[in-house]
């Protein structure tokens, strides 16, 4: 999910800079940047993997066309201002219209004025010679007179051009979007909005299932920790076998004093018979006799008794050097497999040093 995030904004940034550097009316520079968020969503798409494509793709469409509802909404506000901008220079020119036809007025009865003292100064120097100073008056109202004139050509000539100026950006201008094509439009950029919500719930509950899984893998211990786990077994392992080799021990022990203090028992008991029947043995012979025979048969008893204990101490030695050679064998085991599981781990390091060597390559 992470991957998926970092292409969706790698994407968007790309279209938001080629948006920003775009002006509303440059047109074609804006197709020029929705054809490059569009050759980089599919990049992006073609990079990725199935399900991160699809995901993008629909994130990618519903980006699309909210650009282009935007673009449209752009274009059709440009628009608008230009024509109002136009209507308010046309209605400025219009009411300044008025005030020129006056000024124009004002300067053709000016003129008239000024032909008639013209006459009349023509009548009156054929008349009468007058001053110098009162010519040199008249020669600067002349002057005065023709410039004015050439003014009131030259605004009316300026007047004329930005009319027809603003008439022909007004004929340029494409015909105006009418309050059906708008509401249209409204309405689709609602119907973007609730796909692009919907599309968004989606990759939450996909991004929720992504969370979900990734804990499962959290769950599942690593190499390192298997090794850790592995040894703390071994450590409790040899700690149980030490306490029950000592609790055996301590059995043992216990077994053979208790064995000890048995065979005691019966020698004292054997020693005190002896001792309370010898005197009476000796008073006849066969009293004699009978306590030699059973003398006789006590000490064959603890022969057999002995001999008994021996071969049970035999096999217990034979089981014991069974025990010992099958240890040395485990202990052989043992140390080959510890020299394996260190083979491995510096393999598997190795391998994993190489594996990233090969990313970093590619």
């Amino acid at each position: 999910m992470a991957r998926e995030e970092g292409l969706l904004r790698v994407a968007t940034a790309a279209e938001e800079r080629s948006w920003r550097h775009t002006g509303v009316a440059d047109l074609e520079s804006v197709d020029a940047a929705i054809a490059l968020y569009d050759v980089t969503s599919e990049d992006i798409r073609s990079r990725s993997c199935p399900e991160e494509a699809a995901a993008l793709s629909f994130v990618a469409e519903t980006r699309r066309l909210e650009r282009e509802a935007q673009r449209l909404t752009a274009k059709l506000d440009a628009q608008a201002a230009l024509v109002a901008q136009l209507q308010g220079t046309h209605a400025r020119l219009v009411d300044a219209a008025p005030a020129a036809q006056l000024a124009c007025a004002t300067l053709d009865e000016k003129r008239a004025a000024l032909k008639v003292r013209e006459a009349a100064i023509a009548a009156a120097e054929d008349a009468s010679n007058e001053t110098s100073s009162d010519l040199a008056k008249l020669r600067k109202l002349i002057s005065l007179h023709t410039s004015l004139k050439l003014q009131e050509a030259t605004f009316k000539a300026a007047c004329k051009q930005e009319l027809t100026g603003l008439q022909a950006q007004v004929d340029a201008l494409p015909g105006l979007e009418t309050d059906e094509r708008r509401a249209r439009l409204e309405a689709k950029l609602a119907v973007l909005a609730t796909k692009r919500t919907a599309l968004k719930q989606e990759v939450g509950k996909e991004a929720r299932a992504v969370v979900a899984a990734l804990r499962l893998l959290d769950d599942i211990p690593c190499k390192v920790e298997l090794l850790q786990y592995e040894k703390r077994f071994m450590e409790l392992y040899e700690e149980v076998a030490l306490t029950l080799e000592e609790t055996r021990k301590y059995y043992s022990v216990y077994n053979t004093l208790e064995a000890t203090h048995e065979y005691l028992e019966k020698e004292v008991a054997l020693v005190e018979s002896i001792n309370a029947n010898f005197e009476i043995a000796l008073k006849s012979k066969a009293a004699t006799d009978v306590f030699f025979s059973q003398m006789t048969a006590v000490i064959g008893n603890v022969r057999a008794n002995v001999a008994k204990q021996q071969v049970q101490c035999d096999a217990k030695q034979l089981t014991v050097d069974t025990l010992d050679s099958k240890y040395q064998l485990l202990l052989a085991k043992q140390q080959a497999y510890v020299t394996a599981i260190r083979d491995f781990q510096r393999e598997c390091e190795k391998n994993e040093k190489l594996q990233a060597h090969l990313d970093a390559s590619q």
